[in-house]
């Protein structure tokens, strides 16, 4: 059964010298193209957008975390299970320090999907690379006053290049170098890292790169959200932040600290 509609066309004045003319037409509207027109999907309106649209323009983004300087599995378990994304191992004269045989019994008892960072401090690529590849590591951390050159000896392996920073003139070494990502970390005249110093954040705006940048430096439960807000790094490092004394993690402060950034 088909149905009917009348439409009734007025022409306007203008067209009309003399005598209105109503045209009436009758038109049919098989069943079949009626149904098809009801399942067809509305189309947005001009001000609504399809989900790819809305994530193509969303500039949001969940910052990841890395907790670097574990030990023991236990804590390295705690951490994941809680939210980490990566975790760090030292393999640089620190007191976070772990052997090689430590660490790969630990990345080999995490869940996938975690990545593992073997954080080095001017070894040489043949030592960093047998390292990573001894305890089945995804990354490589250079803290150090590494070369560029050194990178292109790692090609096997993702690297993040880590910079101290004291003041706007430290930055300027960073185009010389193409890791996958790099690391902005406070500066001390005794170590390279880890020493829980933070740097004038503002400065890291100022950084011109296309790789993703990593936050660390003096960051804790109680700041972290302020700085993720001025830099929007790809990702935030903690290492002291998260300890009770040096070199011993504190689970509660793993969870402020993940808390803070992932709310």
């Amino acid at each position: 059964m088909s149905l009917k509609f009348a439409l009734i066309y007025v022409p306007p004045q203008a067209e009309m010298p003399s005598v209105q003319l109503q045209t009436r037409i009758n038109i049919e509207i098989h069943p079949v193209y009626l149904a098809i027109c009801e399942a067809r999907p509305a189309k947005p309106s001009g001000r609504a957008k399809t989900r790819s649209q809305r994530a193509e323009g969303a500039k949001f983004q969940m910052t990841k975390v890395k907790i670097c300087g574990i030990k023991n599995l236990s804590d390295a378990r705690f951490a994941v299970d809680y939210g980490a994304d990566a975790i760090g191992f030292v393999f640089a004269d620190s007191i976070r320090n772990i052997s090689k045989e430590k660490a790969r019994a630990i990345v080999q008892k995490l869940p996938p999907f975690v990545t593992t960072v073997g954080l080095f401090v001017n070894d040489t690529a043949e030592t960093i690379e047998a390292i990573c590849r001894f305890c089945g590591l995804d990354a490589i951390q250079l803290h150090g006053n590494e070369r560029p050159s050194l990178l292109n000896k790692l090609k096997d392996f993702k690297t993040i290049k880590a910079f101290r920073i004291r003041n706007e003139e430290d930055i300027l070494p960073i185009k010389k170098y193409k890791p996958d990502a790099i690391l902005l970390d406070g500066y001390s005249e005794n170590k390279m890292g880890g020493t829980g110093t933070s740097f004038d954040w503002k400065i890291a705006k100022k950084i011109k790169t296309l790789v993703p940048i990593i936050l660390a430096g003096g960051l804790t439960h109680l700041n972290v959200s302020q700085a993720i807000k001025i830099v929007n790094p790809y990702a935030v490092d903690v290492s002291s932040g998260v300890e009770s004394k040096p070199g011993k993690k504190d689970r509660k402060l793993i969870k402020r600290f993940i808390d803070a950034v992932k709310g």
